[in-house]
């Protein structure tokens, strides 16, 4: 990707939900892996020699052929972020990825707790940057908004580990997320994702109405596209570098990216196309 198009390539990684790993049979990696793995690629990509054991395996001479010549990829993290993780972040990655549907407070928390991570090893928090997706449904229907949002809300919330996660994380509440996993949808299922046995649409008049429509308000950018703008620098004044819009289409998005780029706390540069991520 460097090679054919210039430094635009970011390396995501991710840990990925531990409660369902363990279920699959397979070892949950460890942070310390996750350290470990950028380093590596970083040092393979310098067109080093390798040797290394553990969880990641085991190898005696690992070396590229080819390298790219230009500037490194930067390589970032998706994840809570929560004070183990904020450690793996500031140690070892540019930037950091954050779960969608988090509230501009869930986020800012991550955000504080990434800085603080930073400033323990000396690292300069501006070296790192943090991106919030949040769903978007500019000008939408009330239905669609609510499957977009609240349709898809449910696929995260089903699962007990990330689910409660995630509830605790917007300090919402879990006596509400178990009501809706109590749901007669869900009966037939055997433990199948949502997503995996219902499209989105249907859910949004069956569990995803057992909770508030004012979550989904809290963590969207919902309803005409000056509120979306509004709801999005809401996460920009929490302490998040960019919000990445989610959920929807580019073309979804075109009116909200222009609107977005002259906003009047937006930065002077180039404007941005719809479904980027966006400063």
């Amino acid at each position: 990707m460097q090679s054919c198009f210039g430094p635009r390539f970011v390396l995501g990684l991710g840990r990925g939900d531990a409660g369902a790993f363990a279920g699959m049979g397979i070892p949950t990696t460890t942070y310390k892996a996750m350290v470990e793995s950028a380093q590596i690629t970083r040092r393979l990509w310098a067109g080093e020699s390798v040797a290394y054991h553990g969880q990641l395996g085991s190898f005696d001479a690992l070396q590229f052929h080819n390298t790219y010549l230009g500037p490194q990829p930067p390589i970032w993290i998706a994840g809570f972020c929560n004070d183990k993780g904020a450690e793996v972040a500031a140690e070892a990655y540019d930037g950091v990825m954050l779960p969608p549907m988090l509230t501009p407070q869930a986020a800012g928390d991550a955000v504080g707790r990434i800085r603080r991570a930073c400033e323990r090893i000396g690292r300069d928090p501006a070296t790192i940057r943090v991106v919030a997706p949040v769903v978007t449904a500019p000008d939408m229907d009330p239905f669609e908004a609510k499957s977009i949002s609240a349709g898809r809300a449910v696929t995260y919330l089903q699962y007990d580990y990330y689910g409660d996660y995630l509830a605790n994380a917007n300090g919402w509440s879990l006596d509400i997320v178990n009501e809706m996993r109590a749901h007669p949808m869900f009966e037939n299922t055997n433990g199948r994702a949502a997503d995996l046995t219902y499209h989105r649409h249907q859910m949004v008049d069956g569990p995803g109405s057992v909770f508030p429509w004012e979550w989904m308000l809290d963590c969207s950018a919902i309803g005409s596209v000056d509120e979306c703008v509004t709801s999005l620098q809401r996460f920009i004044d929490a302490g998040v570098d960019e919000v990445a819009t989610y959920g929807s289409t580019p073309a979804q998005n075109a009116a909200l990216a222009a609107a977005w780029n002259v906003r009047p706390q937006a930065p002077h540069r180039t404007a941005v196309a719809a479904g980027a991520r966006t400063n």
